[in-house]
């Protein structure tokens, strides 16, 4: 066992205009990357319950919902990826905080970045560029290019994980506060930052209006990570090719001050 003496990764994303922030963020997708190439015994296919979800928001899920998350898992994961769970130390960025870890599907580790890290208290909106800069090193790390269908399956697994976590914590009836933001706005923010084409889309398209009308001023963004927003854009855009491809729908997501 080793003993991490370093700083904490969410420490460094949380320190306005800290210039270390982007490579950091890389590093820890690399380590996450190696992780995950490690050789495992596959295991079935990952499933939730999906009657207990549809029944807790009232959504209708018909045979090709129920059919469409295919995510056999392939690697050892974390479970609850974040910058609170990682360290920097010295050059390098390492994991810790494996209560959680588990046979998955190795994208529900890696898609959290695209959903701002939304398990821990510290949450935030990362550039796209660097979030491309993060795909790359990650599918190299791993030795595979993922597809976009990949990145879409895995961050609806995760977001049913969530929708039935916020219902046990009763967000329906009451807003809380959590870190900067609130359980209310994290949950808009993820179903505003689905990737298109991603399974159980009419039925997530429907929960999102009705939450968005019940929830009117509930912003669904989350604020940029600090580390990011002083000097960001310079008077230009941050935003990449590849990211809008794969996230054209994250504008109300991925925001900034400027």
């Amino acid at each position: 066992m080793e003993d991490l003496a370093g700083q904490r990764l969410d420490s460094v994303l949380l320190r306005a205009g800290d210039p270390t922030a982007a490579s950091r963020l890389v590093q820890f997708a690399e380590t996450l990357g190696r992780m995950h190439a490690l050789p495992i015994e596959p295991e079935p296919a990952q499933v939730y319950d999906l009657d207990r979800i549809s029944d807790a928001w009232e959504i209708e899920l018909d045979r090709e919902d129920r059919t469409a998350l295919n995510l056999t898992a392939t690697a050892y994961t974390q479970g609850d990826v974040g910058p609170d769970n990682a360290m920097v130390v010295d050059d390098r960025v390492l994991l810790f905080d494996f209560e959680m870890g588990g046979t998955r599907h190795p994208l529900t580790d890696a898609v959290t970045w695209h959903m701002g890290f939304p398990f821990g208290r510290g949450t935030g909106a990362i550039p796209e560029d660097v979030r491309d800069q993060m795909d790359a090193a990650y599918e190299a790390a791993r030795g595979v290019a993922v597809e976009t269908h990949d990145w879409g399956c895995a961050f609806i697994f995760q977001l049913l994980g969530r929708l039935g976590r916020f219902h046990e914590w009763e967000v329906l009836n009451e807003d809380f506060e959590w870190g900067a933001t609130t359980g209310r706005q994290r949950l808009l923010a993820l179903l505003a930052a689905r990737p298109p084409e991603s399974p159980l889309a009419r039925a997530l398209d429907d929960l999102e209006r009705r939450l968005r009308e019940a929830w009117p001023g509930v912003a669904p963004t989350l604020p940029m990570y600090p580390a990011f927003v002083v000097g960001l854009f310079r008077g230009r855009s941050a935003t990449s090719p590849t990211a809008r491809s794969r996230w054209p729908h994250a504008d109300g997501f991925f925001v900034a001050s400027r």
